[in-house]
């Protein structure tokens, strides 16, 4: 057989194969711009279809060449050495900065037989930028970065403000805004170190309605992604009270009779502790009456109300006053008048 005998045999039996192979692959990336610090990692999803309509074997994945900027490697995947037709997989690749800023584009692609071999498309790499040194400034909780924060009445802690950057942050400063009663940022002013942060405490004590806003920190030599925090203070819960007598409450009047002892109860059917609780006994003896149970009352916690050897011959009412009470100032009155036994 001669020489162009064998080449044209190899072409016919090539042309198949890149008919079957290089239209029918797709490779797509979940994020086609990152910009990230020197010393720094991120990882994309690089997602690879079968189009062919036929399963295909001996295929391998690559995660795209590196540079004096970016060293892209595979650092987890689905995908396997053969993708059956019509389905998809993906691969993950880490792209590692080092200490050189600059931009890279990125290719990864994937190869059929290790001869047909399908990547993003021209025009749209991934492109990775690594600007100078600079400060990056996020606000963290428990270590982690938040960018909202909710808040109760009566709340209390700190925030930290970060520089995760690789340069020092100069200028800083903190607005909380209308926030301000409730926020000291005293501490985050001026000169921020890479890896050092700032606290920020908070203390929301007598936020009696909702109050939102947004605290913004603003610096020098930093990169363009200046954090704002939203955040959100809402009122505690309240507490709500009712007279109760064998566990019920008393919808209307309290009936005793005179020279008899017992006792009823005062109940927080609310969501938050009512606190300093005081009472008034209008035409009744208030000796005849032990409150000393009732200072404070927790979520549906209730205290006993004793009373002994009742003389009054007419009725009155007893009046309970308390703070955090949703019937503040605690509307909710008991006539008690003496007469037959409650029953």
């Amino acid at each position: 057989m001669s020489f162009r005998s064998i080449i044209s045999s190899l072409i016919l039996l090539i042309l198949p194969v890149m008919s079957l192979a290089a239209p029918f692959f797709s490779v797509t990336s979940s994020d086609y711009s990152i910009t990230q610090m020197k010393n720094a990692t991120s990882t994309v999803g690089i997602t690879v279809t079968n189009n062919s309509g036929q399963n295909l074997g001996n295929i391998t994945y690559n995660p795209g060449a590196a540079n004096g900027v970016i060293t892209p490697s595979i650092s987890s995947t689905s995908c396997t050495s053969s993708l059956n037709a019509y389905a998809s997989c993906t691969f993950n690749v880490s792209l590692a900065s080092g200490s050189t800023a600059g931009s890279a584009q990125i290719y990864p692609k994937v190869c059929y037989a290790g001869i047909i071999c399908s990547s993003l498309p021209q025009g749209s790499p991934i492109a990775v930028t690594v600007p100078e040194n600079v400060g990056h400034l996020e606000f963290q909780q428990s270590g982690s970065p938040i960018s909202e924060l909710d808040l109760a009445s009566g709340d209390s802690g700190t925030i930290m403000l970060k520089n995760t950057g690789t340069a020092a942050v100069t200028g800083l400063s903190v607005n909380e805004g209308d926030l301000a009663d409730y926020f000291n940022s005293s501490s985050c002013m001026g000169t921020l170190a890479p890896g050092a942060s700032c606290s920020i405490s908070y203390d929301t004590t007598g936020v009696s309605s909702i109050l939102t806003g947004n605290i913004l920190a603003t610096a020098d030599n930093t990169d363009d992604e200046l954090p704002s925090l939203a955040v959100t203070i809402s009122p505690a819960g309240s507490g709500y009270l009712v007279f109760q007598q064998g566990g019920s409450d008393i919808i209307d009047t309290l009936v005793l009779t005179t020279g008899t002892s017992g006792s009823f109860t005062l109940k927080n059917t609310g969501s938050a502790t009512v606190t300093g609780l005081s009472f008034i006994f209008n035409t009744l003896d208030s000796d005849e009456f032990d409150t000393s149970a009732c200072t404070s009352l927790a979520p549906n916690a209730s205290c006993t109300i004793n009373y002994t050897s009742v003389t009054a011959s007419t009725g009155g009412y007893i009046q309970v006053s308390g703070t955090n009470a949703d019937n503040s100032p605690l509307s909710q009155n008991i006539d008690v008048k003496i007469g037959r036994a409650h029953v």
